[in-house]
Formats: C-alpha cells, structure tokens, sequence
C-alpha cells in the first residue's frame, strides 16, 4: 500500500510540475513577437505538455491493475 501512495503523490507533482511549465511558456511566448501560425503550434505543443502526462498517468494505474 505504500508503495501506491509514493506513485500518487509522485504522479500529482509531476502534473503540477507540468502545469507550472506549460504557464511559463505561455507567458514567455506572449513576449516575443513571432508569426501568427508558430505561435499556434507552440500553443499546442505547451497544451499536449499536461495532457500527456494525465495520459501517462492513467496508463501507470491502468496497468497495474
């Protein structure tokens, strides 16, 4: 059982972790000035960043169930 709660609460920092950098860039990328079209597949790279990782998340614990 306590081996769950490490992944847990290792799984709830890593999506925080997450979300801080996907707020960084989106605030760095406000500052500079680049086309319309770079700036929306950087946006959609910043918005796949926690998606993905909710994703691995939900794998970890489907397997090992």
């Amino acid at each position: 059982m306590k081996g769950k709660t490490w992944k847990l609460v290792l799984c709830i920092l890593v999506y925080i972790f997450s979300a801080l950098s996907t707020a960084i860039g989106y605030g760095l990328m406000g500052e500079i000035t680049i086309s319309l079209f770079v700036k929306l597949v950087y946006g959609i790279i910043f918005i796949l960043n926690p998606l993905l990782v909710i994703q691995l998340i939900i794998i970890l614990y489907k397997k090992e169930n």
